[in-house]
């Protein structure tokens, strides 16, 4: 009878034993590294090409990496810039796991948000597998100086912290002591400052071989391009993609937003082969005959990894509607195409309570200023036949108020001749 008791206990408890365990965060911040551990009984292996990020229903290219640490894996990405909170979801296909005695072959999905408030720092990679000193990517996201403080396990040194001035990208280097080599147990890195902090795992293994082939990554360079420049003033840029992963990236299929593609042109779209810690450059060529705003990226796509590079370009009517410099910052040259004009102040038409008028409006009060993306209306604007219509009557009663005082003063010379 207990035995009995027994086996249907075990039948019950069994499902919850061997179901999938997520550790994931409900909420990152804008451009954070986002870790995640996924832990359970997998039939066939997770790859890094089955492995999505999405806003909404869209598939958004997100620059990330995959580790498998025993019988564990890890999957990092660095999550896009936002204004506002955003919902996105992670979601993993391919995968076969045991729930129980049950096969789940369902796709995997991590559903988060990335508000705006900004982290101090990202770091790339996410985690770590390796049989040699390596190194770590950080970047610091605001705008002051931040100090990273740097906590190792016992087989690695490094330097205990790093100061990074706003903007900066600095690779901590770590080392591998001698005596801890053939150690093969997972550990952690913890990296922090005053707002964000990180524990970055890792495994420490003996052979090359014991390698996991999946961590695999490419970058762009610069990040971003936040471009500002005159219409039909024509712009080049150098880019470069470069290959920061473990294995040779193979059939790299470059390709731009289709809004940007009227007016941005790349020297080459396609990368037969891109080695390890190579760099491909690329030419970027910018052109608009009109002045507007646009938004889009250049995406990088191989069978197993995907990055893309944000693009922001305000084309403005002439020289005098460019923006100036935030006071006492740094420009970025790196990161921009723009020619500022020291002369004009950095208010926007919304500072001003303004708008921009559509095609075919003008506006009412021909109180149009040029600023910072063209001329701003701070009237209201109303179409152009209406315009033509007002400034019409406007000269119609002028020339009728000038006839009545010639009339009249033709009048006051004629009596006084007659007198």
């Amino acid at each position: 009878m207990k035995k009995v008791v027994l086996f249907f206990l075990i039948l019950l408890i069994l499902p919850f034993v061997s179901s999938l365990e997520i550790s994931s965060q409900p909420q990152y911040k804008s451009e954070e590294t986002m870790i995640v551990k996924i832990s359970g009984n997998f039939l066939t292996p997770l790859q890094i090409d089955n492995v999505n990020f999405y806003r909404a229903h869209v598939k958004v290219p997100l620059e990330k990496g995959l580790a498998k640490i025993n019988e564990e894996y890890y999957i990092y990405a660095l999550l896009p810039e936002v204004t506002e909170t955003k919902n996105y979801s992670l979601k993993i296909s391919g995968s076969e796991y045991y729930q129980g005695t049950q096969i789940i072959d369902e796709d995997i999905e991590v559903n988060f948000t990335i508000n705006s408030l900004r982290a101090d720092f990202n770091v790339n990679p996410g985690v770590v597998v390796e049989n040699r000193d390596f190194s770590i990517r950080t970047q610091n996201l605001i705008n002051n100086q931040i100090t990273i403080s740097i906590s190792n396990p016992t087989e690695i040194s490094s330097e205990s912290q790093l100061i990074l001035k706003s903007g900066e990208i600095k690779n901590i280097q770590f080392t591998l002591n001698d005596i801890q080599k053939n150690s093969s147990s997972p550990s952690k890195i913890v990296l922090s400052s005053s707002g964000t902090f990180y524990e970055i795992p890792v495994s420490i293994f003996s052979t090359s071989s014991q390698r996991d082939n999946n961590l695999t990554s490419m970058r762009f360079s610069p990040i971003e391009i936040n471009a500002s420049f005159v219409k039909n003033s024509e712009k080049t840029k150098t880019i470069q993609l470069t290959n920061n992963g473990e294995k040779t990236i193979t059939d790299i299929e470059l390709s731009l937003s289709e809004n940007l593609i009227p007016f941005v042109s790349l020297s080459r779209y396609e990368i037969s082969e891109l080695e390890i810690n190579q760099t491909a450059n690329i030419q970027l060529f910018i052109l608009s005959d009109k002045a507007q705003y646009l938004e889009g990226a250049i995406n990088a796509e191989s069978k197993d990894f995907s990055t893309f590079l944000e693009i922001s370009l305000d084309v403005v009517k002439d020289f005098n509607s460019l923006p100036i410099p935030i006071p006492n910052s740094v420009i970025d040259t790196t990161k921009t195409l723009e020619d500022y004009d020291s002369s004009k102040n950095s208010q926007t038409c919304l500072d001003l309570n303004g708008t921009f008028c559509e095609s075919g409006e003008v506006c009412e009060n021909n109180d149009s200023t040029n600023i910072f993306g063209g001329g701003c209306c701070l009237s209201l604007c109303i179409s152009e036949d209406n315009g033509s219509s007002s400034r019409f009557k406007v000269i119609g009663w002028t020339l009728l108020a000038l006839v009545i005082v010639i009339l009249i003063w033709f009048f006051l010379k004629y009596r006084g001749t007659k007198k």
